[in-house]
């Protein structure tokens, strides 16, 4: 299962990129991970050739799930942040000291202008990864199916947990991303074979780093011992 974080127009040249390069490893549909409104900036809606980019890869087998509303915390929020948790999460660790009120809020918001745009989520990541233990619970009282961490996935509706970690691309500092490198050249041998889901995912920052183009190869082999699927396709099959 490969997945695309950080889905917004303030990426859009670089997750085009992605996309055209994921292809040339044959995989015929992945799970775009979408931002409904950026920072606070602008919302999706107000993208045309963005959404319009989205249907067609929907259209072509692709699931869309919900990756928080902004992404990112207020300055003000960061200001509280630890000197590690600031360098770790950049700051946009949204959910993870949220109330479950306002976590639930911010749900519902941006499963409202993805519906405006036309689109369906059934599933939800928070940003970085990271969520509160209220937020975890607005997840589930919003409706949502399913919720993926960094360790694995959770089945909302049939309250079961699959162990699966995120490997691949991260677009982090550059130190902790050639540490992501290694730790999937490790697992492609010692822990992949095992894993009933394999997870690899990509975010459209640090193109550059080596770590990039290795995991592109590692789409390339994966598939040819494993079956491309969605969040939705596992945990319905």
């Amino acid at each position: 299962m490969v997945s695309l974080h950080d889905v917004t127009p303030e990426f859009f040249s670089s997750l085009k990129l992605i996309v055209e390069e994921l292809r040339g490893t044959g995989l015929p549909y992945l799970v775009l991970k979408v931002i409904p409104f950026f920072a606070g900036r602008a919302s999706i809606l107000q993208f045309p050739s963005f959404l319009s980019w989205l249907e067609k890869l929907v259209s072509s087998g692709s699931e869309i799930v919900l990756h928080g509303l902004f992404h990112v915390r207020s300055e003000e929020d960061r200001a509280r942040r630890s000197v590690l948790r600031k360098w770790l999460t950049q700051g946009e660790d949204e959910f993870s000291g949220l109330s479950q009120a306002e976590a639930r809020r911010r749900l519902l918001q941006g499963l409202d202008i993805m519906e405006r745009a036309g689109f369906s989520c059934s599933g939800f990541t928070a940003p970085t990864w990271c969520l509160s233990r209220q937020a975890f619970e607005a997840v589930k009282e919003a409706g949502f199916s399913y919720l993926t961490t960094l360790r694995g996935v959770i089945d909302l509706v049939h309250n079961r947990r699959y162990f699966s970690p995120a490997f691949g691309h991260q677009g982090i500092e550059n130190f902790l991303e050639s540490l992501m490198g290694l730790g999937n050249s490790l697992a492609e041998f010692f822990l992949m074979p095992f894993l009933k889901l394999i997870r690899i995912v990509f975010h459209p920052r640090g193109l550059n780093h080596g770590n990039f183009k290795k995991s592109l190869q590692l789409v390339s082999r994966l598939l040819s011992v494993a079956e491309p699927m969605t969040y939705s396709g596992f945990l319905n099959r």
